[in-house]
């Protein structure tokens, strides 16, 4: 009979009881932010008292009528590893090795997904990583339609078995901040390659930030089943074909030979499974983490926007206040990687979209609060969408929360920044913030300024230094308007400030 009944439950589509439950990011070796309240959630018997004790702490909770329930256990300071305890009745569940320290969120598309064991110097760092208080989170890549309840991962003790395939970015970031403050550290890795900023905002903001983008979502998804089975035997043909990247390799080497159309891997059509999809990647990978507390986030992210630099600001600033919402922490603070050098160096100066995009991130750390950037102009690969010198960007974006969210203000973690511009007698004069030791690489002329008049039209200018201050002119514009530094795919840039960072790019014009 009772058979019969658990049968009838479940067609009838009603929850069954599948016993005590904690959210997944609750699990062994995982590091607790320290000095926060912790939020506490999960699933039980409906009604059943749920009672969970931390470090010395202890809650308790009755389970809704639905079987969610959630407590908050009081802060703790830094230290561990201490065990979790969480009951509901009979049951017990017990988690341990936790730590107390700083938790970060890693996330973005390809660049911040990008494995350690891939990057230049990789292989020392693998061999070196053992770390009892480096911990990481790996998250499933997955999509979801939907807001998950659940987060799918596991947490890992730093070590040379568990660090290759995690976010090389992410580790040497952590690794830093590890260096620096000398407290259990915890990453979790929420990332996803080709990912565009719309796949990071929940569907309800997208209403309002984007609906024409959740309309040709709507759209696209038409006949959805048959594009998707072409995809489906597009792919078994492609590697067929192409059986390991070797044999890709070599068919594309010879394509580029004879002029013949690159041969690529199909790409799954704009769906459900899209690294486009419109809040996909919140509802699988945000989501189902909050509120669990957070010290801040770094973000790498914006290639797949390049071609949309004027949206850019607007559906970071949409996604940023969704995540602050989701966190319960208004104050966030997130700092993102300025897109580096990409692409070919043209003999000419034109328009670009990763200028573009470049701008766009800067114009969203001047407008948003808690929010900054690192400049990585010098450390990218024009031939490579993927630069393996990733130690550098990890080391900035350390350098740069140490800084401004720890106060370690005497740490240098900016380079040159555009202060201000006078024109006159044919030059432009610059004056920039951070810039004490004013320098190039190289001892030579500084590069890739360009200046223009009246017109708009750009030309590479002659560049001296000035006690501090860049003095730019050019014979072709006698009467300048405008300037700008590093508004190339590749800049050939060579300016630095003492301490040896590069200065960030940007475009100024003189007011009427």
């Amino acid at each position: 009979m009772k058979k019969w009944l658990l049968i009838l439950l479940l067609g009838m589509g009603m929850p069954v009881f599948a016993g005590l439950e904690v959210a997944g990011i609750f699990a062994p070796h995982m590091v607790v932010q320290r000095n926060r309240p912790l939020p506490v959630w999960g699933r039980a018997a409906p009604g059943q008292m749920v009672t969970v004790t931390l470090g010395g702490n202890t809650g308790a909770v009755k389970a809704d009528a639905e079987g969610a329930w959630r407590l908050v256990l009081p802060p703790h300071e830094t230290g561990g590893p201490v065990e979790m305890t969480i009951t509901a009745g009979e049951e017990e569940k017990r988690i341990g090795n936790i730590l107390f320290g700083d938790v970060f969120l890693c996330s973005g598309q390809s660049n911040m997904e990008w494995h350690l064991m891939n990057t230049d110097g990789g292989a020392e760092a693998i061999a070196t990583s053992a770390d009892s208080q480096l911990r990481l989170f790996f998250s499933d890549r997955r999509m979801s339609e939907s807001p998950e309840p659940e987060v799918r991962g596991k947490w890992y003790v730093a070590s040379p078995k568990t660090t290759p395939k995690f976010s090389g970015v992410a580790y040497y970031f952590g690794r830093a901040m590890r260096r620096e403050l000398g407290v259990p550290i915890g990453l979790i890795n929420a990332s996803r390659g080709a990912s565009r900023v719309e796949s990071w905002i929940p569907r309800e903001f997208l209403a309002t930030t984007a609906p024409e983008w959740l309309e040709e979502y709507r759209r696209s998804q038409e006949n959805y089943e048959e594009k998707y089975r072409r995809y489906r035997q597009d792919l078994q043909e492609f590697q067929q074909r192409y059986p390991d990247a070797a044999a890709l390799a070599a068919a594309q080497a010879e394509a580029r030979r004879a002029k013949q159309p690159i041969p690529v891997r199909p790409f799954v059509p704009l769906g459900p499974e899209h690294p486009h999809c419109p809040g996909g990647l919140y509802n699988a990978l945000i989501h189902p983490l909050a509120p669990f507390p957070l010290r801040g986030v770094i973000f790498y992210q914006g290639e797949a926007d390049v071609a949309r630099a004027a949206l850019y600001p607007e559906r970071f600033g949409t996604m940023l206040r969704a995540w602050r919402e989701r966190f319960a922490d208004a104050d966030l603070p997130l700092v993102m990687v300025q897109l580096p050098n990409y692409g070919k160096t043209f003999p000419e100066c034109r328009e670009n979209q990763w200028a573009d995009l470049r701008a766009a991130q800067a114009a969203i750390a001047a407008a948003e609060k808690n929010v900054e950037y690192v400049v990585t102009l010098d450390v990218g690969d024009p031939q490579n969408l993927h630069p393996r010198n990733k130690a550098p960007v990890g080391e900035r974006l350390a350098s740069t929360f140490l800084h401004c969210f720890y106060g370690e203000t005497e740490r240098p973690c900016y380079g040159p920044r555009f202060r201000s511009a006078e024109f006159s007698d044919g030059t432009a004069k610059i004056t920039f913030d951070h810039a004490e030791g004013l320098k190039t690489t190289d001892g030579g002329p500084v590069r890739a300024f360009q200046l223009a008049g009246a017109d708009g039209r750009f030309h590479w200018a002659e560049v001296g230094l000035d006690n501090g201050t860049v003095v730019v002119h050019c014979a072709k514009v006698p009467a300048p308007v405008a300037v700008r530094y590093a508004w190339e795919y590749s800049p050939r840039v060579n300016l630095v400030n003492g301490a040896g960072l590069p200065a960030a790019p940007f475009q100024y014009r003189m007011k009427q």
